[in-house]
């Protein structure tokens, strides 16, 4: 008994040994591709992201120059 599950133990380090690799090298993929996510922003967002009185500025703006013309 004690040869069959040194066999079996056996097997399952090298089984172990095999996929331990693979699988350490795809959690450091997700990891980074999971913090080059976090750190890019949507080009939607980006507009969205604007101060406050953005258009009410550019409002005045406008209305200002339409003025200066009409001087």
């Amino acid at each position: 008994m004690g040869e069959v599950t040194n066999q079996i133990a056996i097997a399952l380090g090298v089984l172990v040994a095999c996929f331990a690799g693979p699988a350490a090298a795809l959690l450091v993929l997700i990891r980074r591709k999971a913090k080059a996510r976090q750190s890019r922003r949507s080009p939607i967002g980006i507009a969205l992201l604007r101060g406050p009185g953005h258009s009410l500025r550019e409002q005045l703006d406008e209305a200002h120059n339409d003025l200066t013309w009409d001087l």
